[in-house]
């Protein structure tokens, strides 16, 4: 019968990954050499306008799993990473955010902000600050 091409199992290779570890998988389980496989991407891409690579490999993408951990400083890693935090940031908000003690909290400052809105009418009106300003302008 013939012999299996691949050597190993066909997997991702998230540790020599560039992209998603596609090509890097296919080159350790014919074992060879990554750039090999890249190059011979990179070139079936030129020769057939890219489209059936590029469906190809999301194809190869979605169905191989991938091996191991994600790779420290990989693309992979720092959305993982972005998301977290993300999602942190979010729940911390949802966590401290409390509508109702916030808007007491406006409420009781506009209604200090209308108390010396008031007094400050009160004395600009008062006979007292009227006939103080007409003494004002008789000395200038």
């Amino acid at each position: 019968m013939g012999a299996d091409i691949f050597k190993t199992p066909l997997r991702r290779d998230r540790h020599r990954s560039k992209i998603a570890g596609v090509c890097a998988g296919v080159a350790r389980s014919l074992e060879v050499e990554p750039w090999v496989v890249r190059l011979a991407v990179v070139l079936a891409f030129l020769f057939t306008a890219g489209g059936p690579i590029i469906i190809a490999y999301l194809i190869a993408y979605l169905l191989l799993d991938a091996d191991g951990p994600i790779k420290p400083g990989s693309t992979e890693q720092k959305v993982a990473r972005c998301v977290s935090d993300i999602k942190g940031a979010v729940s911390d908000k949802v966590k401290s955010s409390k509508p109702k003690h916030d808007i007491q909290v406006i409420e009781n400052k506009l209604h200090s902000l209308k108390q010396r809105l008031e007094k400050m009418e009160a004395e600009v009106t008062s006979p007292r600050f009227i006939l103080e300003q007409e003494l004002s302008n008789i000395k200038q």
